[in-house]
């Protein structure tokens, strides 16, 4: 990662971002805390809420939050960014959420944004606790080994707000060689998820309370109450909030190394 010099004044902002199951809008979170204890005033707004774009317009600088999945960013940040309004020079930063590398994900968003005009002046990673460990047949993370990452995070907000207040810039470097392994990887599994139908409920444990299909942001869980039925569709984004939110852990995905 590198860090320089890049005016930067903060005045009234907001900041837009997707959380699958929670971690990105703890950071979002805690970043306007941050702003808050400064007097700054900026707003929060979770894009999958948002129709159009263009109430951007009243703040002076805008940040944007996500979770990488396989090393990109989710589709629905993606086609946000896309709409976004051109304009000139406005400050953006970007953080990104992942259980490790960030891989291709900054580069594809600024990418966007400065063919818009924005200025993109940072951006910043946060490894937080991983989701998908399930993908391997595997137990989530301890709540120790959680909290841990929670408190390191907490910190690392902090100082990476005071890059931002201090004018400076911090940007994680992306090369060639991780773009082209997060393209190849992204690709096969986005291939992997639509062909293989991986996600599968229990009839014996599920309640149809129908919370799988209220929270999914992409509407691809269908609840079939009449004939006892819940259906996924080939829109799945993979942000496991169905099988993290799920009250009777009656959804279940295919594992690599077990199969049902």
């Amino acid at each position: 990662m590198t860090i320089k010099n890049k005016q930067f004044s903060p005045g009234k902002g907001a900041i837009y971002y997707f959380s699958g199951t929670g971690n990105t809008a703890f950071v979002a979170s805690e970043f306007q805390d941050n702003y808050k204890k400064k007097g700054i005033s900026v707003d929060l707004f979770p894009i999958e809420t948002i129709e159009t774009v263009t109430s951007q317009g009243k703040y002076d600088f805008l940040m944007i939050g996500f979770p990488t999945y396989t090393f990109y960013p989710p589709q629905l940040v993606i086609d946000f960014v896309k709409k976004l309004p051109e304009v000139k020079d406005k400050p953006v930063i970007l953080f990104g959420t992942a259980g490790g590398s960030a891989g291709a994900s900054f580069v594809i968003l600024e990418k966007i944004l400065k063919k818009k005009n924005y200025d993109v002046v940072s951006n910043f990673l946060y490894v937080m606790p991983d989701n998908v460990y399930f993908i391997f047949g595997k137990d989530t993370d301890k709540d120790e080994h959680i909290d841990l990452l929670i408190t390191s995070t907490k910190e690392k907000i902090k100082q990476d707000f005071e890059i931002i207040m201090s004018g400076k810039s911090k940007f994680v470097k992306c090369g060639f060689g991780l773009r082209l392994m997060s393209s190849i990887v992204s690709f096969f599994f986005n291939i992997g998820q639509n062909q293989k139908k991986r996600w599968f409920w229990d009839k014996k444990e599920c309640v149809m309370c129908g919370l799988c299909a209220k929270v999914c942001p992409t509407k691809n869980i269908t609840i079939k109450k009449e004939k006892g039925k819940v259906i996924f569709g080939n829109n799945c984004m993979f942000c496991t909030r169905c099988y993290n939110f799920c009250p009777k852990k009656a959804i279940h995905y295919k594992s690599i190394n077990k199969t049902k």
